[in-house]
């Protein structure tokens, strides 16, 4: 009854609505843990999430990023069914390699800096990636077939499961990061599990053969530039907290929590551009989907400069506010954040646009180009700018790159 409820509310409104429900979600969940833990205890929980993030990036390259182009060309219903399965079988089996995988990598940086150790955190976080990555895949999937509706229900369950458990851990006085990450990768594999189930989609190994025959090649691109953005960007902060302590790692979270909202915009984009550029490109040709990008650079980028300039006089006042007076000092990181979001808000553009086009190349060495500017500029200036240094090297690291790809598509229209 509900799904019925659902439908009949344009796709593109529930979409929004599911992105302000989310990113609400993950704004409150941010603040409870903050101010329950204190910025160096908290930091050990982004520690453990800034792992789980790299896991997702095996999954996003390797699965997700063909899925979402490959799935909207596909108009026969049989066709696209088994193209899920295919997908959804290679997403569970990288799924669990990437566990092994993560854990091993942070088992040997916690030997040489012990800020970086999971200590505890290492099972809770072992099933935050699983249930995390299942929930995730399926969201783009949904995304992906138009069933905004199903979207919507999925991540009312998980977060809505997840912000239940978290408030019961901080009543009963057992909240930690452990049990945080035992919230998370519960709430967020029980709600895809249902959905699955309910949608009777199951994972096939022969159309994942299929599926990794036919998208190999733009899977390996996406892998590259995935690693590479998350080596100049995740990377790059828990290279910060291995120098500057789990308390820089706390506050550079707080203080992007607190321009979260703004993300609304960006996960919007992330879900359904891809899909409306592919469609506005297919329909229109180049014309047509740069002028439907365009559009909503400006408008975005209009909105996101106004946050800006709001940030600079009011962000130490409201992080004091939220999660309390330890964190006022770090306002100045928060100005940074809101600059950033700024500016990554027209490079995803110039992504969604190539990834249209099938320009995987291009991505792949664009962000090589912003591994080498961000990590670059990070390294030197963390010893004179203190954490400033992280923010301000990702967007060098963005601004080299984004002009890299605006050249790079002024070659390709000719």
């Amino acid at each position: 009854m509900l799904l019925n409820l659902f439908r009949k509310i344009p796709s593109h409104w529930l979409a929004l609505a599911d992105q302000v429900f989310v990113s609400g979600s993950n704004f409150l969940i941010g603040i409870i843990l903050a101010r329950a833990f204190g910025a160096e205890v908290f930091g050990l929980y982004v520690i453990a999430t800034t792992y789980q993030m790299y896991a997702v990036t095996f999954q996003s390259s390797l699965v997700v990023s063909p899925m979402v182009t490959a799935l909207p060309h596909e108009l026969d219903e049989i066709k696209r069914r088994n193209l899920v399965s295919g997908f959804l079988c290679c997403a569970l089996s990288l799924s669990f390699l990437s566990v092994l995988g993560v854990v091993l990598i942070a088992h040997f940086l916690g030997l040489y800096v012990p800020s970086l150790q999971l200590g505890t955190n290492t099972l809770p976080l072992m099933l935050a990636i699983v249930g995390f990555q299942l929930q995730d895949w399926l969201r783009k999937a949904l995304y992906a077939m138009q069933k905004t509706e199903s979207v919507l229900l999925l991540d009312f369950m998980a977060y809505g499961g997840q912000l239940l458990s978290l408030g019961i851990l901080l009543l009963e006085k057992r909240l930690t990061p452990g049990s945080a990450l035992l919230s998370l990768g519960g709430a967020f594999l029980i709600a895809a599990l249902v959905i699955l189930i309910a949608k009777n989609i199951v994972p096939s190994f022969k159309q994942a053969v299929l599926v990794a025959k036919t998208y190999w090649r733009g899977s390996r691109d996406f892998f590259i530039s995935w690693q590479l953005q998350w080596a100049s960007s995740q990377g790059l902060s828990l290279y910060g907290a291995g120098v500057l302590g789990t308390q820089f790692a706390g506050a550079l979270r707080a203080t992007m929590n607190l321009v979260a909202p703004v993300n609304v915009i960006f996960q919007w984009m992330e879900n359904v551009i891809p899909v409306r550029a592919v469609v506005h490109l297919k329909k229109n040709g180049i014309l047509g989907m740069n002028k439907f990008l365009k559009r909503l650079a400006w408008v975005g980028g209009l909105f996101l400069s106004i946050m800006v300039v709001g940030l600079y006089f009011f962000a130490g006042a409201l992080l004091s506010l939220l999660y309390g007076e330890e964190y006022r000092q770090y306002a100045f990181y928060a100005v940074l954040q809101g600059a950033c979001f700024a500016h990554g808000h027209f490079y995803r553009l110039e992504f969604i646009a190539c990834r249209a086009t099938n320009r995987t190349m291009e991505i792949a060495k664009a962000s090589l180009i912003m591994a080498i500017g961000s990590i670059g500029f990070g390294v030197i200036g963390i010893h004179a700018l203190g954490g400033n240094a992280i923010i301000l090297a990702l967007i060098f690291g963005q601004a080299v790159s984004h002009m890299f790809l605006v050249y790079k598509r002024k070659q390709f229209e000719g």
